[in-house]
């Protein structure tokens, strides 16, 4: 996080606001920037008790807790709003492994579970609240919650995964995020599984729905966002709110935490290959439609690098190229070669069958069709071996 879009309340309080390149004269911050801020620090290496996160947690707490006229989260009912609550508790628990006593937050947050057993967008009061759990608040609480172990070994945590999963089967054309969020949660469970009727069904199929977008996309269609606008009151009274999400960089997330599947490997490097030259080229990413650097956006993004830098390259390294690329110099060159001369050889072909055909001779259209597929197979693969193997060696 940059020190410059770092705000001090005080000296011993610092907070982020929702844009690192906002303007700061009027110290504007939040809850999503801020916890999206303490989150990063930590996963960079910065321990507990660095001061930036130890003074934008006591802005949280103090946020949370006071229930005064004064402190515009509560007068304004931020954490009524169920994203900014798993946001907080999801910066309470960054940095253990494991959560074995819960925190007020964590109450609340499971308090909020409806009869259908998820998770609905507000909560302002028992009658005042949204009444259907939906794919995207109740994913977000279940990555909030995955660490607490009394949730996990709760009999709510089987019922809300399972809600989960039913949501995701039941909605007909989800949005990208949302088969993101719901894939990421239903990976972070997956020790309840034996225990969720048709989780791996669900599981399965949403993953395999995002691999098949995933295989679909264009270079230049990288970095758009997909947004989610939600009520925060059942009149309208309190306003509406929008959430904002990269579902190229939430989709090779899952890809990546989904034991990295081959036929999409090539897709995670350049979405994350796409985000680190953002990020060097423009001091950040720029939103396509907010045209802004984004805190909670760059909270993702370095959850995927952090991911992305975990594994191991034959892990990362799409068909045919990992196996190449643990080749000996010059079996790599070798084999280069004989994709070049079969193409070639393909080539040849489809152009002497061409030319008999053209002469009036009988050549089938079989033979001409199978040349052409030899032509543009070797060839396609020798220049993508070329490329992908030999381009970074300097």
């Amino acid at each position: 996080m940059r020190d410059v879009a770092c705000i001090s309340e005080a000296e011993d309080k610092w907070a982020w606001g929702q844009f690192f390149d906002d303007v700061r004269e009027h110290k504007q911050y939040g809850v999503y920037g801020t916890g999206a801020g303490i989150q990063v620090l930590l996963m960079a290496g910065h321990g507990s008790q660095h001061r930036y996160i130890v003074g934008a947690r006591k802005v949280l707490t103090e946020a949370y807790t006071d229930h005064i006229a004064e402190n515009r989260f509560f007068s304004q009912h931020h954490f009524d709003r169920l994203y900014k609550l798993s946001s907080l508790v999801e910066q309470e628990c960054a940095d253990h492994d494991r959560v074995e006593t819960s925190s007020p937050a964590i109450e609340d947050l499971i308090r909020r579970i409806l009869p259908d057993h998820g998770w609905g967008d507000f909560y302002n009061s028992e009658s005042d609240k949204d009444v259907e759990s939906k794919i995207t608040p109740t994913a977000s609480a279940l990555l909030a919650l995955r660490k607490y172990r009394g949730f996990r070994e709760s009999s709510a945590c089987e019922n809300a995964v399972a809600c989960l999963c039913r949501r995701l089967r039941e909605k007909a054309r989800p949005a990208r995020y949302e088969l993101a969020l719901g894939s990421l949660a239903l990976i972070e469970y997956e020790s309840v599984s034996d225990r969720v009727v048709d989780y791996d069904v669900t599981k399965n199929s949403t993953q395999q729905r995002l691999k098949l977008w995933a295989k679909g996309r264009k270079a230049l269609e990288l970095g758009a966002d997909e947004s989610r606008h939600y009520p925060t009151s059942l009149d309208g009274s309190r306003g509406n709110e929008y959430l904002f999400f990269l579902p190229d960089c939430l989709a090779a997330l899952v890809l990546l935490k989904s034991g990295s599947p081959r036929r999409t490997r090539r897709y995670v490097l350049e979405v994350t290959s796409f985000f680190a030259k953002q990020i060097i080229e423009k001091g950040g990413f720029l939103s396509v439609s907010r045209n802004k650097v984004s805190t909670v956006d760059h909270l993702w993004i370095y959850r995927l690098f952090k991911e992305i830098e975990s594994k191991q390259a034959t892990e990362l390294l799409p068909q045919p190229f990992y196996s190449l690329s643990t080749m000996p110099r010059f079996a790599r060159a070798m084999t280069s070669l004989g994709l070049l001369l079969v193409g070639s050889f393909g080539v040849y072909g489809l152009y002497s069958s061409l030319f008999a055909r053209q002469l009036g001779e009988s050549v089938s259209i079989i033979r001409v069709v199978f040349f052409a597929v030899l032509a543009t197979v070797g060839l396609g693969l020798f220049t993508g071996t070329v490329k992908d193997v030999f381009k970074d060696q300097d």
